[in-house]
């Protein structure tokens, strides 16, 4: 079959993406991108050791055990998990168990959860290709601006029926960070990029549907995948980021390149963190809770009911109270109101045991009430807009109090958040590791870009977790 006739001016988009990513050198990059992206990628590592406890996260399990039973070369390093596969099992394996746990960062500005997705691939691809630190550093943030430039040129689509896509950008990235880390030239990093477009998962048909656990982190192994394919002679065609563009309704293409040469997009915009294992849609009605809980000085005792009026958007996606399962947990409104009710902080194992084994968290989470938001009836997609929450309390004694929602959790800046990072890093990683290996890996990241060789780090990935000594029952 002949191909259809390449756009010229698609041709140039992929080239220019492509010739980025190639070109990229850490030194000419603005003072704050290089500290984001070791903040970043400090954070991806503690969110792995926090998601490697198998009985708290079972997709990781499943994971493990299928990949014990696949016949790959075992190349690279499985984080915490004491064994070795290809990179392209490693980097799922690395991308589930933080996705899945919901203990990593999120990047609004690319719609997909870019550092698990792209730390998960330099972590697996730089150990396989025994690359220096700096070059790990410039494939993170290649990926990065790859990702956050699709996610521009497809914004438009959040309009109409692109408002179903989550997560479209992570294959084409990883694809992108994976081939400068193999070493290929401008034009097979191009043939990388548009093979991953031929493979995105996060299409608009299946996004009411899929299963979490895949959807994003399917995008680091299919980015390895088309970088191996590319450095092995496949091509793509020169339509393909076409095509991907337009199935996502991005029909304006100066995003793709515009200033590429002058701009960084992560130093521009940073990352956000998630400090609780939900989804970051309830996390303003979480901060708003605990900031009532603080005013007015009630108890979880007192508390008999919260209403909560949401969007249609807003429903489908974590309108579960009583989460019958892990999975659920983590998206359910009525869990994250419980505990926003009675504590400030709260660990892996109080989301994801369920039922949960605290009675007044569980009578809190039943006591969650859900009313439709006026006006909200064609807010139907998970967008900005329909994430508005409006909230109150019923207090004994009939006492009302109106929750405001706390604005998300602030983008990350280098200079005002770094020690915050770096807490949340420490508070979920020594009680995995403990305090020596967590102050060596933490040590090594912070001066990644002079490491030799990135399989340092590996080594100190190797070793699987120790118990924290709380697991759920059974």
């Amino acid at each position: 079959m002949n191909a259809r006739p390449s756009d010229p001016a698609e041709t140039a988009d992929l080239r220019a993406l492509a010739r980025y990513v190639a070109a990229l050198h850490v030194e000419k990059l603005p003072a704050r991108a290089v500290p984001l992206a070791k903040l970043a990628l400090l954070n991806l590592v503690g969110s792995l050791a926090a998601g490697s406890d198998a009985r708290l996260n079972p997709a990781r399990a499943a994971f493990l055990e299928y990949l014990d039973g696949f016949a790959s070369a075992p190349r690279v390093t499985v984080p915490f998990a004491g064994r070795r596969s290809h990179p392209q099992l490693a980097a799922l394996v690395s991308a589930v168990t933080a996705m899945a746990s919901h203990t990593d960062d999120f990047s609004p500005r690319a719609r997909t959860h870019a550092s698990a997705v792209l730390g998960a691939v330099c972590l697996a691809v730089g150990e396989d290709r025994h690359v220096n630190g700096r070059e790990l550093l410039a494939a993170f943030i290649a990926g990065w601006e790859i990702a956050a430039r699709l996610g521009d040129a497809i914004r438009p689509g959040l309009a109409g029926p692109g408002a179903e896509f989550v997560s479209p950008t992570h294959t084409p990235a990883a694809a992108a960070a994976a081939a400068r880390l193999a070493g290929l030239d401008e034009q097979g990093i191009a043939h990388a990029i548009g093979l991953a477009c031929d493979m995105g998962t996060g299409l608009i048909g299946q996004a009411p549907s899929q299963t979490n656990t895949l959807r994003t982190p399917l995008g680091a192994s299919l980015g390895v995948y088309c970088a191996e394919l590319a450095e092995r002679g496949m091509t793509a065609s020169p339509n393909a980021l076409l095509a991907w563009r337009r199935a996502y309704g991005g029909d304006d293409a100066a995003p793709l390149d515009e200033g590429i040469d002058a701009r960084c997009i992560l130093a521009e915009v940073g990352f956000q963190l998630k400090p609780y294992q939900f989804s970051t849609g309830v996390y303003g009605l979480i901060g708003g809770l605990q900031q009532a809980r603080g005013e007015h000085a009630f108890t979880a005792d007192e508390v008999e009911a919260v209403d909560c009026w949401i969007s249609p958007g807003m429903e489908r996606v974590y309108g579960v109270l009583v989460p019958r399962s892990q999975a659920e947990a983590h998206f359910s409104i009525g869990l994250a109101c419980a505990l926003a009710l009675v504590r400030d902080e709260w660990d892996l194992v109080d989301v994801a045991t369920v039922p949960n084994p605290d009675a007044t968290i569980r009578r809190l989470t039943a006591a969650v009430r859900l009313h439709r938001l006026p006006g909200s009836e064609h807010l139907t997609a998970l967008t900005a807009a329909s994430t508005r929450v409006e909230a109150a309390i019923r207090l004994r004694g009939g006492r009302m109090i109106t929750v405001t929602p706390a604005p998300p959790p602030p983008i990350v800046d280098p200079e005002r958040d770094g020690a915050s990072v770096r807490a949340l890093f420490r508070r979920r990683a020594v009680a995995a590791l403990g305090d020596d290996r967590a102050t060596r890996i933490e040590t090594t990241v912070e001066r990644i870009e002079d490491v030799p060789d990135v399989s340092s780090l590996a080594m100190l990935l190797a070793e699987p977790i120790r118990s924290s000594g709380r697991h759920p029952p059974g």
